[in-house]
This record gives C-alpha cells, sequence and structure tokens, in this order.
C-alpha cells in the first residue's frame, strides 16, 4: 500500500467521526436555539406513562452514567476486536444524529417535563442534553445502537447490554426525559438505519 492510499485509508476514517461531531453539535444547536426561536409557545403532550409510572428526579444522571457506561464498553470491546467494522458503526451513529437535528425542528412539542414534575428550564441538564421530549429519543437510540453493535462483536456482551438498554428506557419514563412516542422513535429509527446500511456493499476500513 503507497503512501496516497494509506492517507486516503485515514481520511475515510475520520470522516464518519467528523459528521458523528457534527450531528451531536447540529442536536444540540436545534433543541437549545431553532425550537426556543421558531417555536416559542410549545405545547405539552399528554403522556399516559407519565400518570401511570412514579417520577424520580435522580433517573436522568444515572441515565447519563449508563450511556457513558456503554460508550466505554463499546469502545473498550471494539478495540479487543480490533477495531473491525467501527467506520460502519460510526456511520450509523452519525446519521441517527443528524437525521434527529432535523426532526425536532419538523416536531416542537412542549417539554416533557414541564406538566409533571417542578424541574425547570435553567435546570444544567436540560440546557446541555435536551430532555425535553424531542423526537426522537436520542438515548434510546444510541444506547439500542450501542446495545446491537456490542453484540454483533461478542454475543454474550450483547446479552447483558440488552438489559443494560431496558433500564436505560425505564429511566428515560420515569425521569420525564421524554415522550413514548420519542422513545418509539428512537426504536425505530435505529433499527431502520441498521438495516439500511446493512443493504450496501460494504467493505470496512
Amino acid at each position: 500500500m503507497n503512501v496516497s492510499q494509506s492517507f486516503f485509508k485515514r481520511y475515510l476514517f475520520l470522516f464518519p467521526i467528523f459528521l458523528l461531531f457534527m450531528g451531536f453539535l447540529l442536536n444540540m444547536y436545534s433543541g437549545n436555539v431553532l425550537i426556543p426561536l421558531l417555536a416559542p409557545d410549545r405545547a405539552v403532550m399528554h403522556d399516559i406513562s407519565f400518570s401511570v409510572l412514579p417520577y424520580w428526579s435522580f433517573a436522568p444522571v444515572l441515565n447519563d452514567i449508563l450511556i457513558i457506561f456503554m460508550i466505554i464498553s463499546f469502545i473498550y470491546i471494539g478495540f479487543k476486536n480490533g477495531f473491525r467494522n467501527f467506520s460502519r458503526y460510526i456511520w450509523i451513529l452519525a446519521s441517527m444524529y443528524l437525521l434527529r437535528s432535523i426532526t425536532i425542528i419538523l416536531n416542537p412539542v412542549g417539554p416533557s417535563y414541564e406538566g409533571y414534575d417542578t424541574r425547570t428550564e435553567m435546570e444544567l441538564y436540560s440546557m446541555i442534553f435536551d430532555y425535553n421530549g424531542y423526537f426522537f429519543s436520542a438515548h434510546t437510540g444510541l444506547s439500542l445502537l450501542l446495545t446491537l453493535f456490542i453484540y454483533d462483536i461478542n454475543r454474550r456482551w450483547g446479552y447483558i447490554f440488552f438489559i443494560i438498554w431496558l433500564i436505560v428506557i425505564m429511566l428515560i419514563i420515569i425521569g420525564r426525559s421524554h415522550y413514548l412516542i420519542d422513545i418509539y422513535g428512537g426504536i425505530v429509527t435505529s433499527l431502520l438505519l441498521c438495516y439500511i446500511f446493512k443493504l450496501f456493499p460494504y467493505k470496512d476500513i
């Protein structure tokens, strides 16, 4: 392999990482800047799960801890596997965040927690991570994709992370972080992206 080919392969690997970073920034911009400007009077939807299930204020924090654990585990397990198929995984994650930055704007409903608990717009997490009931739930999509990726690498660990994913979903609900429809959207979008990327002939780089 000559120097130009080596540089080209390294560039291709960095490109989906760049798109993932841009997708994450666009999510924050859409949720925390565009939506307040375009739809300042967003209506809060009724969600029966909020009426049936209890509210736990610490759930969003624990949820983030589990997500961070899943990300670190995904990188470690991938490292042990020689990072095979990692560029494909990053492409899927980047596609999810880029798509969500658009769906946030198309569905500007009110914050999922506004009518059900005492949290305020000034809470730290509401400014950094958009716990605002936006469609679709990035926590659901990210945790499901990480679970599927880990299952693809190591099935034994995949089963364990499936249980963690179910805990993440429950924490999203009892923490009033999203409406149920946002969770459904995160699941469907993640599975659809995995299917789409599986259709295309692909050689890992």
